[in-house]
């Protein structure tokens, strides 16, 4: 088990690909009846590895941050539908988030404080400017559409990455529009443009940085003013994985989905 403290956020981050089946497979023993249930209803062959990958690499991720078996978490979904740990299990009050997004997963965690974390593929293909234009603020879209092509696509998913984070940690998701803050690039603050925002400026922590070439990665963590977090960053594989769970746990059997 590792030391934690509320001063520190943890980012582990999982590359997946078609061909971690079999890795997928082995640690197929922790997850709940309930995730293998949801599991059925994913469709897409990478969706389901990465669905299956994210909640592998969470339960381990807790486990190693605690003295619960990555087999025996409980989770909650919340009001607003974020998950949340058991409260009976969770005796260091862990707080985590989970992403995934094409060919890698990720989960964040700390203590005591919301916390959110988003993965982006800026590959992928998107209408960055039209939906700059309706989701950014009008200081952000301003910015965006002064930059050249070639940084054009830099920002937009900078931007977008941080807004998801924050929206992921305040657990509101898009009950809080996008355009009612602000993020600065060069100092990755925030700033809220809506008299209503959830809290105030000095209440959050971000990070943004690249797990790989071809993945953005953004975290957002509360924190209180003038107190902020250590951000520690590890991309683990599956041997890492392994290791944990080897050196730990023994395997666990779950019911089948009925």
């Amino acid at each position: 088990m590792s030391p934690l403290t509320p001063k520190e956020a943890h980012v582990w981050t999982l590359l997946v690909t078609e061909n971690d089946q079999k890795n997928i497979h082995k640690f197929s023993h922790v997850l709940s009846a309930e995730e293998l249930c949801r599991l059925d209803q994913i469709n897409h062959k990478q969706s389901k590895l990465e669905y299956q990958a994210a909640h592998i690499l969470c339960r381990i991720m807790l486990s190693n941050f605690s003295d619960v078996a990555p087999a025996d978490w409980l989770f909650k979904i919340g009001e607003h539908g974020k998950p949340e740990i058991n409260k009976k299990l969770n005796r260091k009050n862990l707080r985590f988030n989970i992403s995934h997004t094409n060919g890698m997963v990720a989960c964040a965690l700390t203590t005591k404080y919301d916390i959110g974390v988003d993965l982006e593929w800026p590959s992928r293909n998107s209408q960055m400017y039209k939906i700059a234009e309706k989701k950014f603020s009008d200081i952000e879209f301003n910015y965006f559409k002064a930059s050249s092509p070639t940084e054009q696509s830099k920002i937009f998913f900078s931007l977008w990455t941080l807004k998801e984070s924050y929206l992921k940690a305040v657990g509101k998701g898009l009950r809080i529009p996008l355009d009612s803050f602000s993020f600065d690039l060069n100092t990755l603050e925030i700033s809220f443009l809506d008299n209503n925002a959830f809290h105030n400026t000095g209440y959050w922590k971000f990070a943004l940085f690249r797990p790989s070439v071809a993945h953005l990665c953004a975290l957002c963590v509360a924190h209180p003013k003038n107190s902020p977090k250590k951000i520690k960053y590890q991309q683990v594989y599956w041997q890492d994985l392994a290791e944990h769970i080897n050196a730990n746990y023994t395997t666990k059997k779950i019911d089948s989905c009925l």
